[in-house]
């Protein structure tokens, strides 16, 4: 027998769940229509006993195996069931799949409001990095500490241990095949070594250009597939390649420079609702259909970003500024005709708050996929994207031609390919980012003045030259994705400036001779803070450092480790005034326990009591002697 377990409550009627009415038809499963008489037994059973609450367990289940969401919700069924004996298990199998055989993915589905409810009211709006956006179980508002990403403890370590694992296998940096390796290409750019050296750009930018020449084709050849797929559909999207684009208006959310990373979800969240709707919209005025099972027509699908992609975008574009994240909740229309899309397009042109609009049917991307982009106001003020695809360019990218190398190309093409290294004067950032004329010069030919130099390395420079040495005021733009914005002297970062790691690290401060020396903060992406003294690139002299946990650090540095005299606070209450060294407590210091409200007050070693110490608890009585290795063991004379 299959015993439902008390806490199990999955519905397994997905009509309530169909994105169309023509799905609903299709499906028409409230009795059970088209099943064998052993599972429509099943399926009734469950009906009756499990009745209540889908979204959340759908979630998890498509989260886990969205190619295939019969084996999903089935595996979701059993994880909540007590199952006896395997034919039960194979017999529930066949109810699930008989009645879930047609259903839609939530993405492909409108969201619930009532969820979407409690997760803003909850704050918990963060999806789950490994998750995705679609497990609505997994959403959190952990934006702090290693696993800020993740809703449970060990995401980060997982994360780093399934990547290196697959890096494991690379042996050199000019053949790594990123369609077959399935690494993250934001973990290797920041962890991946191969023979303990770090990314060599030289040798993989040849192997992603080559790459992205090869999307070029196989796009092109989609878009020529697309003019050619019926009478009328070239004239269609010559007329689209015609719309001017919008690029007056800057758009931003509400809040400014105030709103934070919680407030840009709960923006989302609460916009995705009424984005499908306009999505929805959208598709009436193509004049195409929401695609049905086994119908060919128009597919809409509603996302919200993953926080990690959001975390890089702030720390390379946006300089930490969380309002200009335009596109955290988007919709994605796809359409069969050209003139569906040319309907679709005039009409969202149309809305009175369309803010920008990206005519890349014209201007293709990099790699050659063509598509609409636009950023639009909800009624609520939230910013969201919209993208109107056609299904022959969507075709090709989940087919193959760039969905696993467009995250390695934006990467490790954002700068500029050259042969050798290039002075110019701009580059030409709309089409390929390609070097524009000539930099200034001196009377010697040296660069002088104002100019952008491009490295083979594929880092660029863009600012002030002095006998051809970077000088004054420039920034760089490193290959790898990190940014650093201040002054230079004789070819080296020296005075004020500010480095934006592509992890979200950044350090705002003094330089000297190319390295952190003088006064300093740095932020790292996990919350951490430390403000204070540098030398040679190391904490050193004083400073405070406060950890995203609550603990606080404020006294003397030596060499990147605490040393000297300081004070150490937790976050549980407990403080210790007193020596360091080598980051341990060493010496004479005082410690008082918040919890007991005992303190101890005298020598240390490693971070434990070992010496002469007295040890006064919170009644007055006291221990008074020698301690060695945290432990009371002599009592004085």
């Amino acid at each position: 027998m299959v015993k439902v377990a008390p806490e199990a409550t999955l519905d397994i009627n997905p009509v309530r769940h169909a994105s169309s009415a023509s799905v609903q038809k299709t499906l028409s499963l409230r009795n059970g229509e088209g099943m064998s008489e052993v599972a429509l037994k099943y399926f009734k059973h469950f009906q009756t006993k499990i009745e209540d609450e889908i979204g959340a367990s759908i979630d998890e289940a498509l989260s886990t195996q969205p190619e295939n969401p019969i084996v999903a919700i089935a595996a979701a069924l059993l994880k909540r069931c007590k199952v006896e004996s395997a034919a039960d298990a194979a017999l529930l199998r066949s109810a699930a799949a008989a009645s879930l055989g047609s259903i839609n993915k939530l993405s492909r589905s409108k969201p619930s409001s009532k969820t979407i409810t409690r997760l803003v009211d909850a704050g918990t709006v963060i999806p789950d990095e490994k998750e995705g956006p679609y497990a609505f179980d997994s959403y959190h508002s952990n934006i702090k500490g290693k696993d800020r990403c993740y809703k449970n403890r060990g995401g980060e370590k997982a994360w780093n241990q399934e990547n290196d694992e697959r890096f494991a296998k690379e042996t050199d940096w000019g053949t790594i095949d990123f369609e077959t390796n399935g690494v993250d290409p934001d973990w290797m750019f920041s962890f991946g070594e191969i023979d303990g050296k770090p990314v060599q750009m030289w040798k993989l930018r040849p192997v992603v250009k080559r790459a992205q020449e090869a999307m070029v084709q196989q796009y092109g050849a989609a878009y020529d597939k697309a003019r050619a797929r019926a009478p009328g559909a070239a004239a269609a999207l010559d007329r689209i390649e015609a719309l001017e684009e919008l690029t007056q208006k800057k758009a931003s959310q509400p809040g400014g420079t105030s709103l934070t990373i919680i407030g840009l979800y709960k923006g989302a969240l609460s916009s995705v609702e009424r984005l499908w709707n306009f999505g929805m919209e959208a598709v009436e005025a193509s004049g195409e259909a929401v695609k049905a099972s086994g119908e060919e027509g128009v597919v809409l699908e509603w996302r919200i970003k993953k926080v990690r992609r959001i975390y890089f975008k702030l720390a390379t574009k946006y300089k930490g500024d969380v309002s200009k994240v335009t596109d955290c909740a988007a919709i994605s229309i796809v359409f069969t005709s050209a003139e569906g899309l040319e309907r679709a397009a005039a009409w969202v042109l149309a809305f009175k708050k369309v803010l920008t609009f990206k005519n890349r049917l014209k201007h293709p991307t990099d790699e050659g996929y063509r598509d609409l982009m636009f950023t639009v106001g909800m009624t609520d003020g939230h910013v969201c994207e919209v993208q109107l695809h056609l299904k022959e360019m969507m075709d090709a990218k989940k087919s193959g031609a760039g969905h696993a190398m467009y995250k390695v190309c934006r990467r490790v093409l954002a700068n500029p390919i050259v042969e050798k290294r290039t002075y110019c004067r701009a580059l030409d950032t709309y089409c390929r980012a390609q070097p524009v004329g000539d930099g200034e010069r001196g009377a010697d030919g040296k660069p002088e003045g104002r100019g952008v130099m491009v490295y083979t390395s594929g880092d660029m420079y863009e600012g002030e030259w002095m006998a051809g040495k970077r000088e004054g005021q420039g920034t760089v733009r490193y290959a790898i994705g990190d940014v650093y914005e201040g002054q230079y002297k004789a070819d080296d970062k020296d005075g004020q400036g500010t480095f934006r790691y592509a992890n979200g690290d950044v350090y705002e401060g003094q330089y000297k001779a190319g390295k952190r020396e003088g006064q300093g903060t740095f932020r790292s992406a996990t919350g951490d803070v430390y403000e204070g003294q540098y030398k040679a690139d190391k904490r050193e002299g004083q400073g405070k450092k406060s950890d995203a946990n609550g603990d606080v650090y404020e006294g003397q540095y030596m060499a990147d480790k605490r040393e000297g005299q300081g004070t150490y606070r937790n976050a549980g209450g407990n403080v210790y005034e007193g020596q360091w060294r080598a980051d341990n407590k060493e010496g004479h210091g005082r410690k008082s326990f918040a919890t007991s409200g005992d303190v101890y007050e005298g020598q240390w070693m490693a971070n434990k009591k070992e010496g002469q110490g007295t040890m006064t608890s919170a009644d007055g009585t006291k221990k008074e002697g020698q301690w060695k290795a945290g432990d009371f063991v002599e009592a004085s004379a």
